[in-house]
């Protein structure tokens, strides 16, 4: 994920319908990705989930700075697994 309209079309892929979006969702949606993404991508994202993974966590710290969340209040703790 290289973006955050990747990390939005991923978010897509992985709900794959099954969730009924608000408006608000549903704009973000178009806005943010042009091409829908596939099924396959929801798959793989599903099983590395379902591992202890967390490539929407990951994509998002990658995509946004520590300043840029906290600017907006969010403030995330590092896996304390990763601690050493």
């Amino acid at each position: 994920m290289q973006s955050e309209a990747d990390l939005i079309a991923a978010c897509v892929a992985l709900i794959g319908g099954q969730v009924k979006l608000s408006p608000a969702e549903r704009k973000i949606v178009k806005v943010a990705s042009d091409t829908p993404p596939s099924i396959s991508d929801g798959d793989t994202l599903r099983r590395s989930i379902l591992r202890g993974a967390d490539p929407l966590g990951d994509a998002f710290s990658r995509l946004r700075s520590a300043d840029q969340c906290r600017t907006h209040g969010a403030v995330y703790t590092p896996d304390p697994s990763c601690a050493g």
